[in-house]
């Protein structure tokens, strides 16, 4: 019961996390232009210096690779963790402790395991959408 509960819990967080993320570029886009059309146009246009256009391409990229950098910082981190947890799961099993409770049949034993898989798993999941979100407003607002 916990454990469908935490698994319940962590897939409720999720569609959160994911409905703020596209609320949030949509509201930023959306307040970008309705300042755009309250600033008055000048008499004379202002003149922006080619440096200055180049300087303005140049962080758009940055910022752009920056993006593609933290995804793939992300996205390694994650199969690293993944990686790591299946070899200490591999090493756990082969301790006596290890050993003794792989092949328990106590309840117990059995709900604790499926509570620590639940709360691993919605943990992994509200990390990842995180991530996603937050590169999803860079994208809606770049």
């Amino acid at each position: 019961k916990v454990a469908s509960a935490v698994e319940k819990g962590g897939l409720s967080a999720v569609s959160g996390i994911r409905k703020a993320a596209s609320g949030t570029g949509k509201a930023l886009k959306s307040g970008a232009e309705f300042l755009k059309s309250k600033i008055k146009q000048k008499e004379q246009p202002v003149t922006i210096s080619n440096e200055t256009k180049m300087r303005m391409k140049t962080a758009k990229v940055v910022a752009g690779g920056a993006v593609t950098v933290t995804k793939a910082l992300m996205t390694g981190a994650r199969t690293t963790a993944q990686m790591i947890s299946r070899e200490l799961a591999s090493a756990a099993e082969k301790t006596d402790i290890g050993r003794r409770y792989a092949n328990s049949d106590n309840k117990r034993v059995a709900a604790a395991k499926n509570l620590t898989k639940s709360a691993v798993s919605s943990a992994a999941s509200v990390w990842e959408a995180a991530v996603d979100a937050g590169l999803s407003v860079l994208k809606d607002i770049s």
